[in-house]
């Protein structure tokens, strides 16, 4: 009986410490990747402060600091391969390149070819994501790529994220830009989301502009009240 209890108290000993172990285990390893995620993040803080500082300048200050940043990027990448907004982020160090340049050039166009390939990546990971989508669309339309990827893309994008302000400019901007081209289903969604953005003051005067700049402005007419129309018109009056 006694041997019994022994052995029973024994077993139950083994059971602790494999169950502490196995804990432990998990702890270390929840740490090691906690780490790892977090060392990763760190990298990509330069490289976003560096971009938003050349939203501000327009241009990429120093070439220098771009190559730093993709090489910061790129290791970030290596350590997290899971997080898109790596990717994502290295989709815009690759169209910030591109901008330096004339759209036509081969630099240009080599460029936005990597800022299309890390897009790709950002989408497949998250295919959710309604501005890289959108990013994706535009940089193919600027690399003359007007395709079935691209019209897909702009589709995913007013799906996913219609109302979000980065993701209508984008799809504003495209719409009416490729307008005698886009499929017609496509053509209703984008019209719908130019409809519906007329009532953002943010979005008013970028709308405006970008119809009467590819002489789109007749197909507003029907959706847009007097304080609008006066606007468009005064958009049409100082047209370059």
């Amino acid at each position: 009986m006694k041997s019994n209890k022994v052995a029973a108290i024994n077993n139950n000993n083994k059971h602790t410490r494999l169950f502490v172990s196995g804990a432990l285990f998990l702890s270390l390893l929840f740490a090691g990747w906690s780490a790892t995620w977090g060392f990763s993040e760190v990298l990509t803080l330069n490289p976003r402060y560096l971009m938003s500082s050349w939203e501000k300048d327009g241009k990429i200050n120093d070439e220098k600091n771009w190559q730093t940043a993709l090489e910061s990027l790129e290791l970030a990448n290596s350590i997290n391969s899971s997080n898109p907004e790596i990717i994502f982020d290295m989709a815009r160090l690759f169209e910030w390149r591109a901008l330096q340049k004339p759209i036509w050039t081969e630099h240009a166009h080599q460029h936005r070819s990597e800022a299309i390939k890390k897009y790709r990546q950002t989408v497949e990971n998250r295919p959710t994501w309604a501005l890289a989508w959108a990013s994706l669309a535009q940089n193919k339309f600027l690399n003359q790529e007007m395709d079935q990827e691209m019209w897909e893309a702009l589709r995913n994008a007013s799906t996913y994220g219609p109302w979000e302000a980065a993701v209508q400019r984008k799809l504003i901007w495209l719409g009416i830009a490729t307008w005698k081209y886009i499929p017609s289903d496509l053509r209703d969604t984008i019209q719908t989301v130019i409809i519906a953005s007329l009532r953002n003051r943010n979005l008013l005067d970028f709308i405006l502009s970008t119809a009467v700049r590819y002489r789109w402005e007749e197909n507003l007419l029907p959706y847009i009240d007097e304080y609008q129309t006066q606007r468009l018109q005064w958009f049409v009056r100082n047209r370059g």
